[in-house]
């Protein structure tokens, strides 16, 4: 049996409009800051997924789930 020694990060944030990682308090910011923290060999990211809370398609309207998996 493998021994994957992964990470499972799960990020919640509203989104409001159009975000990048230079606005302070955005989800953006947030997950670009903790991947940054990451060694490329030893953390590298496995995957990465969102979803709308309620299945819906329409991000900007709410809240957002972000899934990061990477090496432990």
């Amino acid at each position: 049996m493998a021994a994957y020694n992964t990470i499972t990060k799960i990020f919640v944030g509203e989104v409001s409009s159009t975000e990048d990682s230079t606005i302070d308090n955005s989800l953006a910011k947030t997950i670009n800051d903790y991947i940054e923290t990451l060694d490329d060999g030893t953390g590298a990211i496995i995957s990465m997924s969102s979803t709308a809370y309620g299945g819906t398609s329409n991000v900007n309207t709410g809240r957002l789930f972000v899934t990061l998996v990477h090496k432990g």
